[in-house]
């Protein structure tokens, strides 16, 4: 019988909200322009800082601060600490905190839950320029765990290549979900990648540790692998952050939306569509009130903010179909609509407020032919 262990996390009654979000590619996908989102409105509608953290890409390459703080200026998701902002716990850069990752796989080793495997030619399989696959880990061949600390560190110091692995053990974890309360999950046995042959974490591994060092409260949770921190925080006796598990996005086959060579996954497919069309069709209505109208118009970051409700968030996969954000007529008809709508706030808001209290304000409201 396998046991459930419960996980410590902080109340949240006097720590402040903050959300990190990692972005590891010059071009950003839209996977990772929701999640931005989610963190963004969360922070803003809790009065919490959003922080940006520069990952780095499968090439082992960071992406470009400047180029990826334009974009998120471009949809007006504006940062309280990233690498341009600055702020308390710079550098907020994944390349530039190698040895921060590197002491934290040395604790993880020292207590057992992860070992150096010295099988990464065998096992790991580089990315075919040509190709773009994926890089592919293969399971340790030699079992390198059932090596001494000394037989390990020694072979380190011969400048034998090696990753890292994590050694998840098969039992299920509590957690606290922003939406469900107290929840738990089942991880299977399995062995996963922390540490690279060059020495990058892995995405989820650096999310963990970010989470820690930079003091996150809340996580923006979209992958099954986000969940692999749980066996980390409870082997460090970390303060686990507070979940909000949005989904993941997949097309209308229920195919997950891949960015290896797939260009519908990338925003800048879309460089011609309206900011917001974007973002509203990201959110889906997911993350707004109950109580808010669903005609096809577009909510502004002022009032996805306002409207902001947690609870309506679910973590079943969106089902989005891309091609809907390439039809010109639905971009036109959507920002039509959203002028039209804001000239009609303008015009009201001329008006005096007693008058205005005796008017009964729809989004609905008919427009004179």
């Amino acid at each position: 019988m396998h046991m459930i262990r419960r996980l410590s996390y902080d109340s949240g009654t006097a720590k402040e909200i903050r959300l990190v979000v990692r972005i590891s590619g010059d071009h950003l996908s839209l996977e990772g322009l929701r999640r931005a989102l989610y963190n963004f409105l969360f922070a803003r509608a809790n009065n919490g800082k959003f922080i940006l953290q520069l990952g780095v890409n499968k090439h082992g390459r960071q992406p470009r601060g400047k180029k990826i703080e334009a974009l998120l200026d471009r949809f007006g998701l504006e940062r309280d600490e990233g690498p341009g902002t600055g702020g308390p716990f710079a550098p907020y850069s994944v390349i530039k905190r190698l040895k921060t990752y590197a002491d934290v796989v040395e604790r993880l080793v020292d207590i057992g839950l992860a070992y150096r495997c010295f099988c990464c030619d065998d096992t790991w399989k580089e990315v075919d320029p040509v190709k773009k696959e994926r890089p592919k880990l293969l399971p340790c061949l030699k079992e390198c765990f059932t090596k001494t600390r000394s037989e390990s560190k020694s072979m380190v110091f011969d400048g034998m290549p090696h990753v890292v692995r994590l050694r998840v053990p098969n039992r299920a974890y509590f957690y606290k979900d922003v939406v469900h309360g107290e929840s738990s999950k089942r991880l299977p046995a399995t062995d996963q990648l922390l540490l690279k042959p060059d020495f990058v974490p892995t995405s989820f591994f650096a999310d963990t540790v970010d989470n820690h060092t930079l003091c996150a409260s809340h996580y923006v949770a979209s992958s099954s692998r986000d969940f692999l921190q749980l066996p980390i925080y409870e082997a460090l006796q970390w303060c686990l952050p507070t979940f909000i598990n949005i989904g993941n996005l997949r097309l209308r086959s229920g195919s997950r939306l891949l960015t290896y060579n797939n260009a519908r996954s990338y925003v800048r497919t879309y460089s011609s569509v309206n900011e917001l069309s974007i973002l509203n069709f990201l959110l889906a209505g997911r993350g707004l009130r109950k109580t808010c109208d669903k005609n096809d118009r577009l909510y502004s970051i002022d009032e996805m903010i306002a409207q902001f409700d947690i609870s309506t968030i679910n973590d079943d996969a969106l089902l989005i179909n891309t091609y809907k954000l390439m039809k010109p007529e639905r971009q036109e008809k959507l920002l039509e609509q959203q002028l039209e709508l804001d000239e009609e706030v303008r015009l009201l808001d001329m008006f005096d407020k007693d008058f205005l209290d005796d008017m009964k304000f729809s989004d609905s409201m008919p427009k004179s032919s």
